[in-house]
C-alpha cells in the first residue's frame, strides 16, 4: 500500500451546494406548526430543536397547545397550520381527535 506525501491529496470535496435550488429564506412566510404535548419542557425543546430549520425558504412559526382542547381551537382559528407534533401519550384520556371539529 502506498501512502501519499501530501496527505491532503488523500481527499476529494465536492461542493454539492447548487444556488439555483437553495431557495432563500423568505422573513415574511412561515411554516405554521402546532406542538400538542402537556409537558411545556417538551415544548421547549422542539422549539429549540428546529429553531433554525428552514424548509422550503421558509422558517417555522410555532403554535402551542397543551390539552386536546386547546389544540381544536388552535386549529380552528389558523387555518394555515401545515404540521401537528401530537403527544399521543398525553397524561389524561383527552379523546379530542374523535371530539373536535375543524372548520375549513
Amino acid at each position: 500500500m502506498q501512502v501519499s506525501e501530501n496527505s491532503h491529496d488523500d481527499f476529494l470535496f465536492i461542493d454539492d451546494s447548487d444556488e439555483e435550488e437553495t431557495p432563500e429564506c423568505s422573513e415574511t412566510k412561515t411554516w405554521q406548526v402546532l406542538i400538542v404535548d402537556d409537558d411545556p419542557e417538551i415544548h421547549s425543546v422542539t422549539q429549540l430543536a428546529l429553531s433554525d430549520l428552514i424548509v422550503l425558504g421558509r422558517r417555522l412559526e410555532y403554535f402551542h397547545a397543551y390539552s386536546g382542547q386547546d389544540a381544536c381551537q388552535i386549529i380552528n382559528d389558523n387555518p394555515d397550520i401545515v404540521l401537528v407534533l401530537l403527544d399521543v401519550v398525553m397524561e389524561t384520556d383527552d379523546l379530542w381527535v374523535k371530539s373536535c371539529e375543524i372548520h375549513t
